[in-house]
C-alpha cells in the first residue's frame, strides 16, 4: 500500500518509490499491479473517447477475428476525410524499412502529404493500370509517393486487364513487368481501395468492363473488387473470362503481406468491404463516419440474428 500511495498520490516515479523502500523497480511494478488487482487502487477515466476513436475501437473488436487489428475512422465523411486520415495514419506508421506496395483508388489519389520521420526506402505498383490518368491509377500514385519520399519505384507498365490469357502471358514474362511483379513478395505495407460492383464501377468508366459484363459479375455472386480480384460475400473468388487476364498482385500475394491497408468511403461500400474482411485480406482498415456506422449497425445485427 505504500508503494501505491507514493506512485499514485506522492507524486513519485517509479524509481523513486523503489529508493525509498529500498527495493527493486521490479518489484515497485509487481507491488503496484498487485494494489490495482486487490482494489487499494481504483483507475477512473474522467474523460470519454472522442466518438470516432471509440467507434474504432468498436469494430476492431468485431472484425478482429477476420485479420483486421485496427480500424481508423475518419473524423469526417467522403473521400477526402479517410485520405486526411490514411495520410496521418501513414506518417505514423512507416519507416526507412518499408516497402510500400500500393493499388488503384480513387481515394488513394487524394492522399498527399505523408510525412515519416523515415520516409520508406521503395514503393511497388501492386496491379496494372487502369487509364485514369492521375484520377486513381495506381502508376500515378506510386510515382507521386516515390517523388513525395525521394524513394525508387517499380512501375509496372501494363494495363489491368489485357484481351486474352496469350496477351497476359507475354506481358508477364516481359522484363519489366516480371521485375515488378517480384517485388511483390518484398512489400511490408500495402495500401489498396475496395471497388463496389455496381453501375458506378471504375472498371466500366473505363471500358475494361461492358455494363453488362457487371451484370453478369454481381448475378454470380461478387461483391467487391480488389486489384482488380473480383470476390463474393464470403470473400472467395469469383471466377469469370477476367481471371487469366489481369496483371497484377494475386489474392495470396496481398494476403501474405505483413500490412495491408484498406481505405474506402461511404456507406454504399458496405458490402464491398465485408467481402474483402471476410477474405482475411485486411488488417487495417481506414473508413468515413458514413460507413463506419453502417459496419457497425451490419455487424449488431447479424450478432443478434446468429
Amino acid at each position: 500500500m505504500t508503494a501505491a500511495w507514493l506512485y499514485h498520490v506522492g507524486g513519485r516515479n517509479q524509481q523513486q518509490v523503489a529508493d525509498r523502500l529500498g527495493v527493486s523497480r521490479a518489484t515497485v511494478v509487481r507491488l503496484l499491479q498487485d494494489a490495482l488487482e486487490e482494489g487499494i487502487v481504483e483507475v477512473r477515466v474522467t474523460r470519454l473517447l472522442p466518438a470516432d476513436v471509440a467507434l474504432g475501437l468498436e469494430l476492431e473488436g468485431a472484425l478482429q477475428r477476420k485479420r483486421v487489428r485496427q480500424v481508423v475512422v475518419s473524423d469526417g465523411e467522403g473521400k477526402e476525410a479517410v485520405a486526411r486520415a490514411t495520410s496521418q495514419f501513414l506518417t505514423r506508421i512507416l519507416n526507412s524499412d518499408d516497402i510500400v506496395g500500393v493499388g488503384w483508388s480513387t481515394t488513394l489519389a487524394l492522399v498527399d502529404r505523408v510525412l515519416p520521420d523515415a520516409p520508406p526506402h521503395r514503393v511497388v505498383q501492386m496491379v496494372g493500370s487502369v487509364g485514369l490518368g492521375g484520377l486513381g491509377d495506381g502508376y500515378e500514385i506510386a510515382v507521386r509517393l516515390a517523388r513525395e519520399w525521394n524513394a525508387a519505384v517499380a512501375t509496372l507498365p501494363a494495363p489491368v486487364f489485357v484481351s486474352d490469357t496469350i496477351v497476359a502471358a507475354a506481358l508477364r514474362s516481359d522484363h519489366h513487368v516480371a521485375a515488378t511483379m517480384g517485388e511483390f513478395s518484398s512489400v511490408t505495407v500495402a495500401v489498396v481501395g475496395v471497388g463496389t460492383v455496381t453501375a458506378d464501377s471504375t472498371m466500366v468508366a473505363t471500358g475494361y468492363l461492358t455494363a453488362e459484363e457487371l451484370t453478369q459479375l454481381a448475378e454470380d455472386g461478387a461483391v467487391c473488387d480488389v486489384l482488380g480480384c473480383y470476390l463474393d460475400e464470403n470473400g472467395a473468388e469469383v471466377e469469370s473470362r477476367l481471371t487469366g487476364v489481369r496483371i497484377g498482385a494475386s489474392l495470396e500475394d496481398l494476403r501474405s503481406r505483413p500490412s495491408v491497408v484498406a481505405v474506402a468511403a461511404g456507406q454504399h461500400k458496405l458490402a464491398a468491404v465485408l467481402g474483402a474482411v471476410e477474405a482475411r485480406l485486411i488488417d487495417t482498415l481506414i473508413v468515413d463516419r458514413e460507413l463506419a456506422l453502417a459496419l457497425r449497425d451490419h455487424l449488431l445485427k447479424a450478432k443478434h440474428q446468429s
